[in-house]
This record gives structure tokens, sequence and C-alpha cells, in this order.
């Protein structure tokens, strides 16, 4: 039987842990054979704090997690009855596989992280942090292996170049 994508819906903030406890419960009951992955989707999210490049994982589904297997009514008996979890979603209480294309959304979107925003040479923008917030500026040159951008800022009425984070500048 072919396997299939299955979205279980947990309590919010414990996706992780969910997945800890359905593993637990399948390898207890020997239902294990049936799952081949189960995953919580997130994306990396970056951010200035105290001048410091931060970054974190932020869950894409809060409050839910994906599971890869091959459908059986006890596996999915076994995944429903575990710590945390609260159902397999469905339609009249039968397990609905995802579609192809929403696992392929959410999969790709996991794997790009928030750092991604594409930024021109000669594109205004706002400078959000740093020494130089609320100037505007235009973006001289990107550094894309440094996740960077060179902005002419204008100070006391003279243009000065400024290396900034792309953490630093959003566009207008």
């Amino acid at each position: 039987m072919e396997s299939k994508w299955y979205t279980v819906r947990c309590a919010s903030g414990k996706e992780d842990k969910a997945i800890e406890n359905v593993e637990f419960q399948l390898e207890l009951s020997g239902m294990d054979k049936y799952v081949t992955e189960m995953i919580c989707p997130k994306t990396k999210q970056h951010f200035m704090r105290q001048k410091k490049t931060v970054s974190r994982d932020k869950v894409m589904l809060p409050g839910y997690f994906l599971i890869h297997m091959q459908p059986h009514s006890e596996a999915f008996r076994v995944i429903k009855s575990s710590n945390l979890v609260a159902e397999v979603m469905g339609t009249g209480g039968k397990p609905q596989p995802m579609k192809d294309s929403e696992v392929e959304y959410l999969l790709g979107n996991a794997e790009k992280s928030q750092n991604e925003i594409e930024y021109f040479t000669d594109e205004r923008v706002k400078i959000i942090d740093g020494p130089f917030s609320t100037f505007e500026g235009d973006i001289k040159a990107i550094l894309s292996e440094k996740n960077k951008a060179i902005v002419n800022v204008r100070i006391f009425s003279q243009i000065t170049p400024v290396e900034l984070s792309f953490f630093q500048i959003e566009k207008l």
C-alpha cells in the first residue's frame, strides 16, 4: 500500500513533544512499520536583538504536524490515543490524506529561510535598525554571500555608503 501524508492536530507549542509521544506509542504497539516520517515544518526566522543577528525556528503550522504513513486503522488509533494528540485530520472521523501540492508547498517553504529577501541595486530602502535607523537610502551594491548591502545614505547633505545587514533594512 502506498504511503501518504496526513495532518495531525496536537497541542499548540508542543508539536515536537507530540511527535516523540507518537513515535514511542507506535514502537510500543509495533505499528511503527507503517510510518516512514513525522515532521513539524519550520522556517528560520532572523531578526536583530541588541545589535546582533539572532535566528530561531518558527513553526509553520502551530498545533499540527505531518506524518507520512501507509493508511492502517490500528496505526491511526494508536496515533489518536497518544498523549498531546487531538486527532488525525479528515472527514467523518476518517483520516484524509493531504494533496501532493499542499505537501510540496509546506515542505518547500520549510526549506527556505526568511533571510532570502531579494534586494536589487538602486532600490530604495528604509533602515530599521542601528545608528542610522529611520534614514532612507539607495542600495549601491549587494553582498549576498554576507547577507549585506551597501546603502547610500544622505547624512548632512552628503551621500555616505553604509554597509548594513539585510535584517537592518526593509523595502519601501
